[in-house]
């Protein structure tokens, strides 16, 4: 075996006589990664050692350590064997605060899936070596965030898969500068901050040294608000740098304040509610109401986890209109979604429409059809059947509805699919926006991992004005929306499309067609997805279900393309096919809808936005695209 050992630095940094340092050491391989601070071990990691979300504690360890004490005040992994798993990894450094010492460490293996754009923010960041690594190849590194690469040593072996070997370790050794203990601002000033900033990381300004953000954001009045009592529901865990970003998006918007937020946090997690009591936001703790013990007889962490958050949302509800006496209803977020600028403002516009129209149930500002390349209108509006989360708005007489029957209880399913049955939804709507008011920041959740988020979160469109004027808001009520969308469908500016190409055929649809273009598909009930899947997985849309239609009428754009889709015969405007039109072909098999589930991965790279991907710099769009039997 050919073993190459690429040492790209690896250095004992010179230090005045009595300046204060920091001794690192710290060994990456296949079976153990430590890091040792000045003959103290801060980290042992060991394969087959499992984390708290019960992933392995394999691929690319990062801590952080503060710059004056030398302490560690964030560890992440990021299990790069998995797919998408590097996706995480574009929020979190460029979350860590200027002057931080970060250390950077392989255990087992972190190649297989470091996408090249995710290698490349490694190299910007400092790791060089990340640039160059290798399947089965070991890597350490130590610098200052902003600064110097103090250290970075790499073992690349190109012979680990033909020979089925793993490279040597890396050892790596360095001496390093810790700065005055008074250079932060915030030390002199904020004891508060002082204590928070000193512990925590992942905060990016708030923590800055030289010009950290107001602990006070600055209130702008939202003009003409109706919205004043309605107070914004943030449902918690322990994320609190995710918690963070979210609460910000609201304080730095019209009609932001923190006295209009309540935040409820399932468990104790002392950050979290350092992190609250900081920015002067109300919360409450749930200790959680259900056993793991449950799961001997399950064995099914997802089922048990959906009970727990469903009752969470529960009594977070029960809390807010109890908390808001006068609200007639309440704005809920999670911890994970990053409101867009106009989130409220989105809110107030139309929030007079729950209140009037009794066919409606709820207002979202997440559209689940809202990718780069299917949403462009941020005025529009649309009515839906399916009950959208992702930022929304219940009312006080809605819940008090359903508060009786709200599952609870481990088995009894998610509580978003069972807003969703018919029995709750009684033949109501939501209002959604064509482009999404929120952007889902979360790589994974109870039911989310990395696949989910490439295929349906991580190219999903948001707008960035404070100020969009929606449009014809009182066309939303349900006699004029049915009127609006008559006059679309029998409108002379309407084509029928009619061919015989798979839908994933790239020519099946223009991106540039100045008229409506009217796609028929087979849809024989309201939850018949056969045909919907195939049709969505190949224009890059959600595809596990048929939510986002109204009466079967499904509306997007295809680039600048308007569509509309109809579900045949189940829609009630079916009866506008033409004789003899083609439909795309139905799913049949179990085998068919897994080449969707493999194709729909890819969507962010087969439906390229050139103009809008440099703000998203977190996508890989380098992985292959898998041949389809569809195309």
């Amino acid at each position: 075996m050919t073993v190459f050992t690429l040492i790209l630095a690896l250095m004992i940094v010179g230090l005045a006589e009595g300046g204060r340092h920091l001794d690192v050491e710290v060994m990456s391989s296949r079976r153990n990664l430590r890091v040792t601070l000045n003959s103290v071990q801060v980290l042992d990691a060991r394969i087959g050692t499992l984390l708290n979300d019960g992933t392995q504690a394999m691929g690319l360890h990062l801590l952080t350590l503060n710059q004056h004490s030398g302490a560690v005040i964030m560890k992440k992994t990021f299990n790069t064997t998995e797919f998408a798993a590097g996706l995480a990894l574009y929020p979190v450094l460029t979350s860590i605060a200027a002057g931080r010492i970060a250390i950077f460490a392989v255990l087992a293996e972190a190649s297989l899936n470091l996408a090249r754009v995710t290698r490349q923010l490694l190299a910007g960041f400092g790791v060089h070596s990340a640039s160059v690594l290798r399947v089965r190849n070991y890597l350490a590194c130590v610098l200052t965030v902003g600064g110097v690469t103090h250290g970075d040593a790499a073992v690349l072996d190109a012979d680990t898969i033909s020979l089925n070997t793993f490279a040597s370790p890396v050892i790596f050794h360095a001496v390093i500068p810790l700065s005055d203990p008074d250079s932060c601002s915030w030390m002199k000033d904020n004891n508060k901050r002082k204590k928070f900033c000193s512990q925590y990381d992942g905060y990016g300004d708030f923590c800055d040294c030289e010009n950290p953000l107001p602990l006070d954001f600055p209130k702008q009045k939202l003009a003409n608000s109706v919205i004043e009592n309605i107070p914004v529901l943030i449902i918690a865990g322990n994320r609190p740098t995710e918690l963070y970003r979210s609460i910000r998006s609201l304080l730095e918007q019209p009609g932001g304040a923190p006295e209009k937020i309540l935040v409820t946090v399932e468990g104790d997690y002392p950050e979290v509610f350092q992190l609250l009591n900081l920015l002067q936001i109300r919360y409450q703790s749930f200790r959680p109401a259900l056993d793991y013990s449950t799961l001997l007889d399950l064995n099914d962490t997802r089922v048990f986890y959906a009970a727990r958050i469903s009752r969470h949302y529960h009594d977070a509800l029960q809390l807010a209109f109890r908390l808001h006496p006068n609200a007639p209803a309440v704005i809920l977020l999670e911890e994970d979604l990053i409101a867009s600028p106009d989130f409220l403002s989105f809110f107030n516009q139309t929030a007079f429409l729950l209140a009037s129209d009794p066919s409606l149930y709820c207002i979202s500002a997440w559209n689940d059809l809202g990718a780069l390349h299917t949403s462009r209108d941020t005025g529009l509006l649309m009515r839906v059947e399916t009950m959208v989360g992702n930022g929304w708005m219940l009312t006080r007489r809605i819940f008090q509805e359903v508060e009786g029957t709200w599952p609870m209880n481990v088995g009894e399913g998610d509580w978003d699919m069972w807003l969703r049955i018919d029995e709750n939804a009684a033949q109501r709507e939501c209002v959604i926006p064509a482009v999404s008011r929120v952007f889902h920041y979360g790589l994974t959740g109870a039911h989310v991992r990395g696949p989910m988020t490439i295929a349906h979160f991580a190219g999903h469109l948001t707008t960035s004005q404070p100020n969009i004027w929606l449009k014809d808001t009182h066309k939303l009520v349900q006699t004029e929306y049915e009127k609006s969308i008559y006059e679309l469908l029998e409108s002379p500016n309407i084509v029928f499309h009619n061919t015989s190409l798979s839908p994933c055929n790239k020519n099946y649809l223009p991106k540039n067609f100045t008229e409506t273009l009217v796609i028929f598909f087979e849809m024989t009930q309201g939850l018949d997805k056969a045909g919907w899947a195939l049709l969505a997985a190949c224009l890059g849309l959600w595809h596990l279900d048929t939510r986002g239609h109204h009466r079967g009428l499904f509306r997007f754009n295809y680039y600048n393309t308007t569509v509309l889709a109809i579900g045949y015969p189940f829609s009630d405007y079916s009866y506008l096919k033409p004789p003899k039109i083609c439909m795309p072909k139905k799913i049949e098999t179990t085998t068919e809808l897994q080449l969707l589930d493999t194709l729909v991965v890819e969507n962010r790279r087969r439906h390229r936005v050139a103009d809008l991907e440099e703000f998203l710099p977190s996508l890989m769009l380098d992985v292959r695209i898998p041949s389809f039997a569809y195309s």
